[in-house]
């Protein structure tokens, strides 16, 4: 998956610092607060340089929701890929699952977890943000479709979209958690999440 962009001539390290940026300001300011100057504030870049990147707002929105969709994406990837054999038992996965959740929620104050929730809101209200939104979304699921697979392949892709759908409701109300409380909180709701997602006897 790759970042749109309405000048793909921009070197890539500046791309992503400007998008990184934007995941900070999107997550501390809202989409109110979320224009070219304050992306270029954020970045220490000098102003004009974001808008010089994504012309517009709407290619900037649609810039930042293919980054943050990828770094998700990946990040569960890696952790498919880290798993041990789970063949049987999908609680096995919980403790890698719930250290993921817990940094998703704590790193940056949880920037990369507010700014997908944003942008997923602002699709419901923005047409030329679905497609973007639709493909990270659906590559997650493909992901942890993979992931389940390997525990039972019935109704595999229902289970996987249950999980993700789920884990977005863990991590929206682990946002609002005491931070020093959330790593026990994730840890519990995931467990039932996965208990009750599991291959029943």
């Amino acid at each position: 998956m790759t970042s749109t962009n309405s000048a793909t001539s921009e070197p890539q390290p500046r791309r992503e610092a400007l998008l990184d940026a934007a995941t900070a300001v999107l997550a501390t300011s809202g989409l109110r607060g979320l224009t070219h100057r304050a992306v270029d504030r954020q970045a220490g870049f000098p102003e004009g340089t974001c808008s010089v990147s994504f012309r517009t707002r709407a290619a900037l929105l649609a810039g930042l929701t293919g980054h943050v969709g990828a770094r998700l994406a990946g990040e569960v990837r890696a952790l498919g890929d880290s798993l041990p054999d789970v063949s049987g038992d999908p609680m096995i996965t919980a403790p890698f699952a719930t250290a993921l959740l817990e940094r998703w929620v704590t790193d940056d104050g949880g920037a990369l977890m507010i700014a997908i929730l944003e942008l997923s809101l602002e699709s419901l209200r923005s047409p030329e943000l679905v497609p973007a939104v639709g493909e990270w979304r659906g590559e997650l699921v493909t992901i942890v479709e993979g992931i389940v697979s390997r525990t039972t392949t019935e109704n595999a892709r229902l289970r996987a979209e249950t999980a993700v759908a789920s884990i977005e409701g863990i991590v929206l109300s682990a946002l609002a958690v005491p931070t020093e409380e959330r790593g026990a909180y994730i840890d519990a709701t995931l467990r039932t999440v996965l208990q009750g997602t599991a291959p029943q006897d």
